[in-house]
């Protein structure tokens, strides 16, 4: 974790996190199926230890911790977690879904590259390797794009998928970013997709569904197409559409955005180094790195400078506007906890006010 040492409650809360995820990657958290994860019963154990020294209330069992992660914000447990920006809304378990929230992966991960620390890091990074290694900046593309327009493959889905010259060379790693549809997303053998996102949506308890995204759900359920459940589905794992295919909508925007401003967009440059390089005519070129985050500390405290291959005269950490609906100081306490936003190393902005900023030089020129 970079900035500022770890405090032992912070250290906490993030192994917490880390057992709600590997309890969810077990099987669903509300199931409590044995044998549980040796982190879960772990981090029972040492909340345990340390109620007995401070006093504190502590869960019982690992169920109970379940259910107090779906039921109780962090601002009430007895950890001291002020100075990391949490709010009384931040549940490690989404109480609709029952399965991690957004913040929960984050907690868990806690690190500059929340997508390569968190989602088979090898895969990732295979990736990026082939590409790089083999020159096939379009294959990278090709890669990124399918997470975020398809999360989603049926049989033709596969076909297309095998038969794509670019995508090709890394069909050894595109298997290994889908898994079998599971069926928790199955409701009289039918999965109902979001209608923004194209995920599966979750069934809710009295019939209705939901979906897992952050933004989706603030914006409002928004039915899709409804898919026959059957062995040839298979998804995009959950981190991958939490930490790719949901960026990827705010990403995907920008760069219709900028294209109908008449501007060279260019998505993904020199394999990954940030997210969207923009030429204006004036010669000045933007490096943009969108970030979908549900903890603007956690942001902020590990945000980096971005690398300068392709250069750049000026780059951009940028994030959804309806993070700043959701949260009116979200923009505040990333500065805050940003020490390169202080160097001045990038701009912190919302993606309407990039866009903004982009017509502003437009008129410059």
């Amino acid at each position: 974790m970079l900035g500022r040492p770890e405090t032992e409650d912070q250290l906490l809360a993030r192994l917490l996190a880390t057992a709600i995820v590997d309890l969810a990657d077990h099987s669903a958290p509300a199931m409590f199926k044995l044998p549980y994860p040796a982190s879960a019963q772990r981090v029972v154990d040492l909340l345990a230890a340390r109620a007995l020294h401070c006093g504190a209330d502590a869960p019982t069992s690992v169920p109970d911790l379940v259910r107090r992660c779906q039921e109780i914000p962090l601002t009430r447990w007895d950890l001291d977690l002020a100075a990391s920006g949490v709010t009384d809304a931040d549940v490690l378990i989404d109480p609709v879904t029952f399965t991690p929230s957004q913040l929960c992966y984050e907690w868990a991960v806690d690190a500059s590259d929340a997508t390569a620390d968190l989602i088979e890091n090898d895969l990732l990074l295979d990736v990026i390797a082939t590409c790089r290694d083999r020159n096939l900046p379009h294959s990278y593309v090709a890669f990124r794009r399918l997470l975020i327009e398809q999360p989603i493959l049926d049989q033709m889905g596969w076909m297309k998928v095998t038969t794509d010259q670019h995508l090709d060379p890394l069909l050894h790693i595109v298997r290994d970013c889908y898994q079998p549809m599971p069926a928790a997303y199955v409701r009289d053998a039918t999965i109902m997709t979001c209608g923004r996102c194209r995920c599966p949506l979750i069934p809710t308890l009295g019939g209705g569904w939901a979906c897992e995204l952050d933004r989706c759900r603030w914006e409002g359920l928004k039915l899709g197409h409804p898919i026959p459940a059957s062995d040839d589905l298979h998804v995009a794992s959950r981190p991958l559409r939490v930490f790719i295919t949901g960026p990827g909508r705010a990403e995907t925007e920008l760069e219709k955005a900028m294209t109908r401003l008449n501007l060279r967009v260019e998505m993904w440059p020199n394999i990954d180094t940030y997210d969207l390089r923009i030429s204006f005519p004036s010669g000045q070129i933007w490096a943009v790195d969108v970030k979908d985050r549900a903890s603007p500390s956690i942001l902020g405290r590990t945000a980096t400078a971005l690398r300068a291959n392709p250069p750049y005269t000026h780059a951009f950490y940028v994030v959804p506007d309806y993070r700043k609906a959701q949260r009116e100081d979200y923009g505040r306490v990333f500065r805050a906890a940003s020490q390169a936003t202080r160097d001045g190393e990038f701009e912190f902005a919302f993606s309407s006010e990039l866009i903004k900023a982009a017509r502003k030089e437009l008129r410059r020129a």
